[in-house]
Parts: C-alpha cells; structure tokens; sequence
C-alpha cells in the first residue's frame, strides 16, 4: 500500500515537472514569434526603423541606469579606503 502511494506521488512530481518546463518553453518560443511578427509588420509598413530606433533608446536606458547603480554603489577599489 505504502510503495503504491509513494509511486503516485512520484508520477505526480514528475507530471507537474514536465508541465513547468514545457510551458516555460512555449512562453519564450511565443515571446520569440510575437517579436518576429512585430518586426515583420512593421518592414512591411515601412516602420522598420521606429521599432530598432525604439530598441536602441530601451538598451541606452538600460545602460544609464547601470551607471547610475554602479555610481551610487562604488566598489572597492583595493587602496584600502573603504
């Protein structure tokens, strides 16, 4: 009765586990196939160029805020001043 039940548990685990994973993988594959289709549309529109421009002004405002944590929160420098 015992073995029967920790089998049960068992295939639920795995049941549950194998779920997880291929729903993470079909919500980055979608994520992927949403992006393309955006890029898609917007070269047959002609509006290519606002949604790279749109991408590069998100990476440079990505990049401003790391410089701004990395001023805010200074490493050590090894000069012993702390």
């Amino acid at each position: 009765m015992l073995r029967k039940y920790i089998h049960h548990c068992a295939t639920l685990i795995q049941k549950t586990y194998r779920g997880y994973i291929i729903k993470k993988k079909y919500r980055i594959a979608l994520a992927k196939m949403y992006r393309f289709q955006e890029i898609v549309g917007a070269m047959v529109c002609g509006k290519y160029k606002d949604i790279v421009y749109r991408k590069s002004r998100m990476e440079d405002k990505e990049d401003t805020q790391k410089q701004k944590n990395q001023e805010n929160n200074p490493r050590n420098t090894g000069n012993g001043a702390v």
